[in-house]
């Protein structure tokens, strides 16, 4: 069931606690954009984007007890 895909997939950015600009990048991940193009469209540089996405990966590592 897609609704409980979704609520699952709700549950999981909200236990992460992702910051606004953290969401932001992901959101662009998932839209499958490049990091050029990720940096572009939130203003931030590549090193930006890559240290978002480290984050990221960092708070759902923790979550998840790797």
């Amino acid at each position: 069931d897609k609704t409980e895909d979704y609520a699952k997939a709700d549950k999981l950015l909200e236990a992460l606690n992702l910051t606004e600009t953290e969401l932001d990048t992901l959101n662009c991940c998932m839209n499958k954009m490049k990091r050029s193009e990720i940096a572009a469209e939130l203003g931030i540089t590549i090193h930006g984007v890559r240290y978002r996405k480290l984050r990221i990966k960092q708070k759902y590592a923790m979550h998840i007890g790797v």
